[in-house]
């Protein structure tokens, strides 16, 4: 299975800004619940097209992410064909290689994967989505008082995207899927991706 996407990316967790998981480090808190979004604006798997389209992920982990058993909840577009389908779940689930089989082997639980209504906005500095009866997640990206761009960590070991992370905040996050958890001000990150095996 050959691959490749890219397009924008955001996720927001529950650790303190700025989240030192990316590092290696514990969680800030004693777990770490953090939830991924993609739109994909161009790329393909075996000749299947997946441009337009939408993924959602939620990870409840243990303080520790690199000690395994997340549980996971994987939110595709209901958009998306069969043929997209399978293809977003290979790609997500790390069975078409690339960066998300290196994470498979930490997941302990596919608590569901589900497709669902995802709406996803970019504007300027801030996302957006919303996963029906799921997940509503808005982050807004900082930059420092003479307006300078975000900070961009792009040596970090532990990062969802390869390109690097420029550093956000959360406005609101509110799940309310397979767990509830809800909270704001605290890290989030943004970036454009790209995704290739």
């Amino acid at each position: 299975m050959a691959y490749w996407i890219e397009g924008d990316y955001f996720d927001a967790c529950s650790c303190t800004v700025s989240c030192p998981c990316i590092f290696l480090n514990p969680a800030t808190e004693d777990f770490c619940d953090n939830f991924f979004a993609w739109h994909i604006s161009h790329g393909e798997m075996d000749r299947v097209d997946l441009a337009g389209l939408n993924v959602a992920m939620a990870v409840h982990s243990p303080k520790q992410m690199q000690d395994g058993n997340w549980k996971v909840v994987l939110y595709l577009d209901e958009r998306a064909n069969p043929e997209q389908a399978d293809a977003l779940q290979a790609i997500f689930g790390g069975q078409a290689g690339g960066h998300f089989a290196s994470l498979a082997p930490l997941v302990g639980e596919v608590a569901g994967v589900i497709a669902t209504s995802i709406v996803f906005d970019k504007t300027d500095g801030a996302r957006r989505i919303e996963v029906r009866d799921a997940l509503e997640m808005r982050v807004e990206e900082l930059g420092d008082e003479t307006g300078e761009e975000a900070m961009v960590f792009t040596d970090a070991p532990f990062m969802a995207v390869p390109q690097g992370l420029r550093q956000a905040r959360s406005e609101m996050v509110r799940y309310r899927g397979v767990w509830n958890f809800e909270t704001s001000g605290r890290n989030a990150f943004i970036n454009e991706f790209r995704y290739e095996a």
